[in-house]
């Protein structure tokens, strides 16, 4: 990542990151992914969890209508 500290706080610290944008958006992305990722988790324990074959399938109908919207 290639971040350049703008300022120094009081205690010596770093302050206000610059970063580029391809850094930023890979981090916002990534946090996107995680709190997906954490989601799923979160549903899978309370509402039950989806064997391999239902999730096979859905992937197959996701992939099916990407392929008609592209």
């Amino acid at each position: 990542m290639n971040a350049i500290i703008n300022d120094i706080d009081s205690n010596g610290k770093g302050q206000d990151p610059i970063m580029d944008i391809q850094d930023h958006e890979r981090v916002k992305a990534t946090i996107k992914l995680m709190e997906s990722l954490e989601s799923g988790r979160k549903s899978g324990e309370e509402q039950g969890w989806i064997s391999s074959e239902q999730l096979k399938n859905e992937l197959e109908i996701l992939k099916k209508w990407f392929i008609k919207t592209t």
